[in-house]
């Protein structure tokens, strides 16, 4: 989507170089020369930033900029101003929906790279309402099935032993690692001549080189599951407690780690910011596993997400829990991932189960092989935490545009758990 802008400027000069400057930028945009004419185009949904001057006559800047944001949470805010300006400024970026300032006189890269962090942040926002929205009725069901050894008893799981032995065969002979090395021996004992001289076989140098990169693979496979091995057997909980900012650093981390692998399918992934006040809370946190686990997370969402797509993690406050959603749109029109409810539901965090049949090695997760949201389920747990997965409306842009996959991770505020032990 082409982010579209509201500018405000009563200068017609700075007024036409605006024009110029968003033109060049590709938006789409509409021009005021006041606040009063603002005011009546804010009326049109459609706007995703705002840029104002701060100095304008009948109602300024800071003013116009506090209604549009009654008027529209989701918009962000741009303010234009001069130097000796700058003291009125600062307060406004202090609040919610004020994303920069530019300094008169400014440059179009500057405009650009203003309007590009604002729109990036209008999303994100955009995301949150449409998230808190439309979990409201759903919400209190998932309340109740929170507690998956129960779920799993009470729920039957059809014919999981085909299941598994096929999935199995998914992961293991698709693609590099025990299918290729097997494929590369075969190649080796065929391609192999004997010399009568030295009594010795002849090897082609690229069978070899494809033997090596296979045993590798193969190695890197059998690492993986001693690893995974250990992460699922462990039975003693985390007990290390760090504040929620942790959570939040890690992610921002991760996601700038894995550049090169965003880039490979042209997706963004965008960030929410911590809600107010939760930052410093404490959970329990183990921060190598915890990184593992979301670096899982968001290798999952960028393999089983279209091309130039956008991936959402977004961080909310429920009353006693942090909550850390991923969403992503799913991967073209799959009857798998249309409603993850029911079996899909239980069946998706199992051993070597996949909802896509296509095995990419583009991407170097560590526990590629249909074992990344187990690992990911049982690091969740010895947090004290909960991880469910399911499908939402995707209506950001007030649109039908399908359903997003949304994994949820779910970590008790250990204050609370605290006070109730002691009390008891």
């Amino acid at each position: 989507m082409i982010p579209h802008i509201l500018a405000i400027e009563d200068n017609r000069a700075i007024r036409a170089l605006l024009q110029s400057y968003l033109e060049n930028a590709g938006y789409t945009f509409d021009l005021a020369g006041n606040a009063e004419e603002a005011l009546e185009l804010l009326a049109d949904s459609r706007n995703h930033v705002i840029v104002t001057d701060l100095i304008l006559p009948g109602i300024h800047g800071d003013e116009l900029l506090e209604k549009a944001h009654s008027i529209n949470p989701d918009m962000m805010g741009i303010v234009i101003s001069a130097n000796q300006d700058l003291n009125r400024v600062t307060p406004l970026i202090e609040k919610s929906n004020v994303v920069d300032y530019l300094s008169k006189p400014f440059q179009e890269a500057q405009l650009k790279r203003c309007v590009d962090l604002a729109y990036s942040k209008h999303l994100v926002r955009s995301k949150e309402r449409v998230m808190n929205e439309k979990e409201q009725a759903v919400y209190q069901d998932f309340l109740d099935t929170l507690d998956w050894k129960t779920e799993l008893q009470t729920r039957r799981t059809e014919s999981i032993a085909v299941q598994l032995i096929y999935q199995l065969n998914i992961s293991f002979f698709q693609g590099q690692g025990v299918g290729g090395l097997i494929s590369a021996v075969d190649l080796l004992l065929n391609r192999a001549k004997p010399n009568a001289e030295t009594g010795k076989l002849e090897i082609q140098q690229e069978v070899v080189s494809l033997l090596q990169e296979n045993f590798d693979e193969a190695r890197t496979m059998a690492e993986a599951f001693q690893e995974a091995q250990e992460i699922i057997l462990r039975e003693k909980p985390v007990e290390e407690e760090s504040p929620c900012s942790v959570v939040w650093n890690i992610v921002k981390e991760e996601v700038a780690n894995l550049s090169d692998e965003i880039a490979i399918k042209h997706q963004r992934v965008e960030v929410s910011e911590m809600p107010g006040g939760v930052g410093d809370r404490k959970i329990l946190l183990d921060e190598p596993r915890m990184r593992l686990a979301i670096r899982e997370l968001l290798f999952n969402a960028m393999k089983y997400s279209p091309e130039s797509s956008a991936i959402y993690v977004l961080f909310f406050y429920r009353g006693a829990h942090l909550e850390v959603k991923f969403l992503n749109p799913p991967p073209g029109q799959s009857i798998a991932y249309e409603e993850l409810t029911g079996r899909n539901e239980l069946l998706v965090f199992e051993p070597f189960v996949r909802l896509s049949r296509m095995v990419d090695d583009r991407y170097p997760d560590r526990f590629r092989y249909g074992l990344g949201l187990t690992v990911v389920r049982k690091i969740v747990e010895l947090h004290g935490g909960n991880i469910f997965i399911y499908t939402i409306k995707n209506n950001v842009s007030n649109r039908d545009t399908g359903k997003d996959i949304c994994v949820t991770l779910r970590f008790p505020f250990r204050e609370r758990e605290n006070e109730e032990n002691s009390g008891s």
